[in-house]
């Protein structure tokens, strides 16, 4: 699977490597669609799209690693793999 392409597969916990400023960091996580989490059952999705909410990395403490959404984010993604 080439992950430059393709992120995980949403709410999977996977193993992720990123750099935090010049050090690199490897970490439980998973990726996961913001807008469909905070979203009621009412489906105000597009609502929290517009907040700049979307897809985002997290480790395993739920802390954001990165947001693709943003338009600079501190962290920066650069491999995962699935768990064994």
């Amino acid at each position: 699977m080439n992950w430059k392409e393709l992120p995980p597969p949403y709410n999977k916990q996977v193993l992720l490597k990123y750099q935090k400023g010049k050090e690199i960091v490897i970490t439980q996580g998973y990726f996961e669609n913001e807008p469909k989490r905070l979203a009621r059952p009412n489906n105000d999705e597009q609502f929290w799209i517009r907040c700049g909410y979307g897809d985002c990395y997290f480790d395993y403490s739920r802390r954001q690693i990165e947001s693709l959404t943003a338009k600079k984010s501190k962290n920066k993604v650069l491999n995962w793999m699935e768990l064994p």
